[in-house]
């Protein structure tokens, strides 16, 4: 079978942000694709951008700074549960309730990584165990509140 071609993802040079191949401007910084007043900031095809040395020394530099960072919170965590098994083990299903499905999702990302492309990506594993984390916790608060109301509203059918 023939595959359409596929169009070149657009980097804009101002922030790096990824841009769609029609994109005009770019979404994050408004940077037009024909900046008259600096020439350098443009929307340019990701090959481009890519190849470029200083860009990538850039994002290498950005790219262990986020795998610092990812590391530094799986010891956080790892050392948070050693310290919960030590004074109090009830308190090690709690933070595995929370940290769990963070573990889990950044596993799978970067399962999906290796196999997209032998290396994923350790700025998107850091926000997926990030933001999974958060997304939990949320998830718990609204279930706790949830479960207020509907006490409450129990307590005063029986009243009635």
């Amino acid at each position: 079978m023939n595959e359409p071609p596929v169009m070149p993802t657009l980097i804009c040079q101002r922030c790096g942000a990824t841009n769609p191949p029609y994109a005009k401007q770019c979404w994050l910084c408004s940077t037009s694709d024909r900046t008259e007043s600096d020439p350098a900031a443009r929307l340019v095809p990701l090959t481009e951008f890519t190849n470029d040395p200083a860009r990538m020394r850039s994002q290498s530099r950005t790219q262990s700074i986020c795998a610092a960072l990812l590391v530094a919170c799986v010891v956080l965590t790892a050392l948070i549960a050693i310290g919960f098994a030590v004074q109090d083990t009830g308190m090690l299903i709690p933070l595995l309730i929370v940290v769990g499905p963070a573990y889990l999702a950044t596993g799978v990302r970067a399962l999906r990584g290796f196999a997209k492309d032998g290396q994923p990506k350790a700025s998107s594993l850091l926000l997926t165990f990030i933001f999974s984390g958060m997304f939990t916790v949320l998830a718990l608060v609204l279930l706790a509140i949830a479960s207020f109301v509907a006490f409450f509203v129990w307590c005063l059918t029986q009243l009635q």
